[in-house]
């Protein structure tokens, strides 16, 4: 099993967006690790579409950094070519928000960064979006 990785340019409001996408445990426990990581500065920079555990289907890559800065989702090169940065602060508050998805099986959204999202990780242009739902669907 994996989490989906896919960027939506349209079909939503909430668009454009990149979607995390999957139930898979282990997954999410690496995503989970991944931020953790990033948050305490053991990681500056990770792709995470490179990551055992998940899946591109449409060719999406997403580098996660940290950064001096909080930018959000930011197209980095070619048309499906992500960066997402973050502040070690930010990668901290980001990950509070995955933890529920490690003892849940209920299926729901949960804006990580971008207009939607809230508690300091709200940015403008695209947002990240993460859903257990295996369909996508939020």
């Amino acid at each position: 099993m994996t989490l989906s990785i896919t960027y939506l340019a349209e079909g939503s409001e909430d668009c454009p967006l990149v979607r995390i996408a999957g139930d898979d445990r282990d997954s999410l426990r690496l995503l989970n690790d991944t931020f953790e990581k990033l948050s305490l500065g053991q990681l500056s920079n990770v792709d995470l579409t490179r990551l055992q555990g998940f899946r591109s289907e449409d060719g999406t890559r997403l580098c996660l950094r940290s950064g001096t800065r909080g930018l959000g989702v930011r197209q980095a090169g070619s048309r499906l070519d992500f960066e997402w940065t973050l502040t070690l602060e930010q990668w901290a508050t980001a990950r509070g928000f995955v933890r529920p998805f490690l003892d849940s099986k209920s299926t729901g959204p949960q804006w990580l960064s971008g207009p939607e999202s809230r508690q300091g990780l709200e940015t403008t242009g695209i947002a990240m979006l993460l859903t257990n739902n295996p369909e996508g669907r939020w």
